[in-house]
């Protein structure tokens, strides 16, 4: 691993943010669709991870179901049952979710050396973690209302969450066998993405509150000790994506809103002693995500409104290239990206059509 950046201190943005070099489109991307396996009616996926060619996991709901609520005046739909499914290689496998009650979705899949997953399932908060042949719940901490995210990878394992009582959100590392509480600088909301590059050091995005109102993302970084605030040269709310090469060489995707959907305002990157704002393409594309391949390239992923569509990053230049539509879909969106680490394979998550579908090189 390179050296850990040892100080840190207010970041300025110096560098103005200029059109974005793309070169042409690049054909014959490798890209095709990998069939999924029966799910109920209104199926949806939540998010995508990889941790080798036979250990690619998707996480979502199957089952939605339609509610009128006469007081609202219109049909709310439930949550569903939880999906969390593996690609084996050679095809998708179900494991058992033990202690898990009621209903709900697979909100988030965290994958390395140990397989995470959380819900808010309708009988409360449920975390769980993989044990080769199923998912074994452990005791999700006391003051957690509902859990966000679950982050897992050389630096451990890592949730963040909303408080019961109105009390915030918190960040939380499993240490000997139970979640316990990190302390975080004050007025900090949108904890979300969290990326790790070794043992002792990870980065967290967040939003923060301002004084004068409103609020802008930023992120905080950890050495293994306490968590210091470097703030971003950014106008966005969050930090809805965080993507590693290495210590010095990190990525951050920043929206006004959380929802997978929501397409990136602004693209940063840190060198190892500041963030500076990096320019996206232009020319209809819609970005989303964010993700570094296992030779340390940046990938940015989206959609031109009708399939699906990448950059990668050339140095300071993009290279366009444009998955091809699966068979017989009339539209492509992909939402999540998530790379083989060691190669170059990338998988995708989005819909065909308004219905889920899984995409990848490999």
């Amino acid at each position: 691993m390179v050296a850990v950046v040892r100080k840190f201190g207010v970041v300025v943005a110096a560098a103005a943010l200029v059109a974005a070099a793309v070169t042409p489109v690049r054909a014959d991307t490798g890209w095709h669709e990998v069939g999924l396996p029966f799910f109920w009616p209104k199926t949806g996926i939540n998010t995508i991870t990889a941790a080798g060619a036979g250990n690619v996991w998707f996480a979502g709901y199957q089952g939605s179901l339609p509610i009128f609520a006469p007081e609202l005046s219109t049909i709310i739909w439930t949550s569903g049952n939880p999906v969390v499914r593996r690609w084996t290689g050679s095809g998708w496998k179900e494991y058992p979710l033990n202690g898990y009650s009621g209903t709900g979705e697979v909100n988030d899949v965290s994958a390395g050396t140990e397989t995470w997953i959380t819900s808010n399932a309708s009988s409360g908060p449920y975390v769980a973690r993989f044990d080769g042949t199923a998912f074994a719940r452990v005791t999700a901490p006391s003051d957690v209302e509902q859990l966000r995210t679950v982050h897992t990878g050389p630096a451990g394992t890592w949730l963040t969450a909303w408080r019961r009582d109105h009390a915030g959100e918190g960040l939380y590392r499993w240490r000997d066998g139970a979640f316990v509480a990190e302390t975080l600088p004050a007025g900090l909301s949108g904890l979300t993405a969290l990326v790790q590059t070794g043992p002792s050091e990870a980065w967290l995005g967040a939003t923060r509150q301002q004084a004068g109102g409103g609020s802008v993302a930023t992120t905080l970084h950890w050495t293994g000790g306490a968590w210091t605030e470097v703030p971003t040269p950014t106008a966005s709310k969050v930090l809805r994506t965080l993507a590693a090469g290495g210590p010095g060489d990190i990525w951050a995707a920043a929206a006004d809103l959380v929802a997978r959907w929501a397409p990136v305002e602004s693209l940063l990157h840190w060198n190892g002693t500041a963030w500076s704002p990096v320019a996206l393409p232009g020319g209809g594309f819609v970005p989303r995500d964010v993700v570094v391949d296992g030779t340390g390239r940046a990938w940015l992923g989206g959609t031109d409104g009708t399939t699906g569509v990448l950059y990668r990053r050339d140095g300071d230049t993009w290279t366009k290239q444009t998955i091809p539509l699966p068979s017989g879909a009339k539209r492509l969106d992909l939402y999540r990206f998530a790379a083989i680490p060691g190669t170059t394979t990338l998988w995708a998550e989005g819909t065909r059509d308004d219905t889920p579908v899984v995409m990848t090189t490999g």
